[in-house]
């Protein structure tokens, strides 16, 4: 029989799998370190584990929008994410597998240091989870209140597919996803985050079908979501990106995707008003845990 690996009895020791974290391992980083924590929202097919594994990628070039790499918990979660997009993995065009439905509640975690100075390094815990969830949190606020990450998170991306924007029969869809996305985050009470409005694959934008219409639609897109949302929302910022071009493209190769670090580094929970004490006591495990969820001033 073979012994236990987890039994230090017998001598061994349960080594990090450097995989994606739990909800439990998250909550261990962000106890012990100065943490950003950032939850990237879309629908399957959007784009958020491309996005993620370039922004990675970035660090194994360099130094990248005045950061650079110090540690990851998670280096193997990032390699097999990223594996299918390099020549080694054998396919002709690079790709990036989708985020499986058992991983619900996973985590991406790095430490970036600042190129100069002598800042602290600042630790990232970012969200990659199924954009079946998404679609779920939609159709159903309550599936987005079964998620208590979502009120500790410093920063909430909500991400549109540049492709189905840049298509005339797919943009009307991708336009009423969005704004029930946002909708249902707001109405779950998910309130103290800085929020913005991330485009993905805007090489394809640019090269559909509907691209001469592009800039009216996206203006138009972009003063509707403001006038309804960001009362609650706060300013929104709305960035443009090409994560990972089609081959041929004249778009660079992870386009602004420095704006996009800096700006989840830079972001920090809004401090929540907490009401006066009404005497009735809070009975519900979610509503417990939102109560005692640390507010954090870095």
């Amino acid at each position: 029989m073979n012994p236990n690996p987890n039994d230090t009895a017998a001598g061994f020791v349960a080594l990090p799998s450097a995989g994606a974290l739990t909800v439990e391992e998250a909550n261990q980083t962000a106890r012990s370190s100065v943490t950003r924590v950032i939850i990237p929202v879309g629908l399957a097919g959007v784009g958020k584990t491309t996005l993620l594994t370039e922004l990675y990628g970035k660090f194994l070039q360099g130094p990248f929008a005045g950061h650079q790499y110090a540690w990851s918990r998670t280096l193997h979660g990032f390699e097999q994410r990223s594996h299918h997009a390099r020549t080694t993995s054998g396919r002709a065009t690079p790709e990036t597998l989708r985020t499986p439905l058992a991983d619900r509640d996973v985590f991406l975690h790095l430490r970036l240091a600042p190129e100069e100075g002598a800042a602290p390094a600042r630790d990232l815990l970012i969200a990659d989870w199924p954009g079946e969830e998404f679609r779920a949190m939609r159709d159903d606020v309550q599936t987005a209140r079964a998620h208590p990450f979502l009120y500790r998170a410093d920063h909430v991306a909500f991400l549109v597919d540049g492709g189905r924007f840049g298509t005339q029969a797919l943009r009307q869809e991708a336009r009423h996803d969005t704004d029930m996305l946002i909708q249902s985050i707001l109405d779950a009470g998910v309130d103290g985050a800085v929020k913005s409005v991330i485009y993905t694959k805007w090489d394809a934008a640019l090269n559909g079908d509907g691209a001469d219409q592009l800039e009216d639609f996206v203006e138009a897109f972009e003063g509707e979501i403001r006038r309804k949302h960001e009362a609650r929302a706060g300013e929104l910022q709305f960035i443009r990106t090409a994560a990972r071009p089609e081959s041929g493209s004249e778009v660079c190769r992870g386009k602004n995707l420095d704006e996009v670090l800096r700006t989840w580094l830079r972001s920090a929970r809004r401090p929540l008003e907490v009401p006066a004490s009404t005497g009735v006591q809070t009975t519900r495990e979610f509503d417990r845990f939102r109560s005692s969820s640390p507010q954090r001033a870095d």
